[in-house]
């Protein structure tokens, strides 16, 4: 499946949820008992084209830009937002959409967010799945990510330059299919030069300090070819009520096998 092409025939609607730091985009297709989907850095919810089909045969589903990514609104320019700003706003969208008792699904730095989120109101969690969640065992690992220059904003330049290096590092090594590195490269850059703050809020966010408080049953899922299965089991050691599954197959990015993907979320999330 091409990044950012979604199946001939999908019934697809676009919207915006409103909340206290801006609206925030989403996507909605199908019918049946409420699923939200929370997409990585540097992407939208267009990462999910490949796996709404078959979702939606069961679920009404929600996939939401984050905020400051995709085509919801800027965050604010005067103040660094941590994780759980950003989890205060998807709680915000959930209740502007009039969503309780969701499954929320979250892939890379959707997961933390969605864990975020499942601390602060559990009760708006029927199910949580965390897919391929950024982990280390080392915090100082982690936070030395923060000021690395790959995910340092980036800069245009008067000449344009910039966005070639971007489109280099970002886009143009082909990594998420034939035809899809265009699709990839405007949601790359779309945000503008933060487009890395969620990110860089991800590295700051303490995992071992916050996810034995998720009280929510939740599915820790993960490729064997993601970047980050060899530390995953630590983190279904830490969520008190989770469950691990290491599925087979596919590329660590966007999404591993997309059909895998799409059965394991639906078992687990099944009412």
């Amino acid at each position: 499946m091409t990044y950012g092409v979604l199946a001939e025939g999908t019934a697809l609607r676009r919207a915006f949820a409103d909340t206290s730091l801006g609206q925030i985009h989403y996507r909605t297709a199908g019918s049946g008992p409420p699923l939200v989907l929370l997409h990585n850095t540097w992407l939208s919810s267009r990462m999910f084209f490949g796996v709404i089909p078959d979702l939606a045969r069961e679920f009404t589903v929600y996939a939401l830009d984050t905020l400051g990514q995709g085509d919801s609104d800027p965050a604010p320019a005067d103040r660094v937002l941590e994780i759980p700003d950003y989890a205060r706003v998807l709680l915000e969208a959930l209740e502007s959409l009039g969503l309780d008792d969701a499954a929320v699904v979250g892939h890379h730095t959707g997961s933390v967010i969605a864990s975020e989120a499942a601390i602060q109101q559990p009760q708006r969690f029927r199910k949580l799945v965390i897919s391929g969640m950024p982990f280390w065992r080392n915090p100082a690992t982690r936070l030395a990510q923060v000021d690395a220059p790959f995910f340092a904003d980036w800069d245009a330049g008067e000449d344009g330059s910039g966005l070639l290096e971007a489109w280099d590092s970002h886009a143009g090594v082909q990594r998420y299919g034939p035809g899809g590195s265009t699709a990839l490269f405007i949601d790359y850059i779309k945000p503008g030069p933060r487009t890395s703050l969620a990110l860089r809020a991800l590295f700051r966010w303490d995992s071992k300090a916050r996810l034995p408080l998720v009280p929510v049953p939740t599915l820790v899922l993960c490729s064997e070819a993601d970047t980050f299965v060899k530390n995953i089991a630590h983190v279904a050691d830490l969520v008190p009520n989770a469950e691990l599954k290491i599925v087979a197959g596919g590329e660590p990015h966007p999404l591993y096998d997309q059909a895998i993907f799409a059965r394991e979320v639906a078992d687990y999330c099944r009412p």
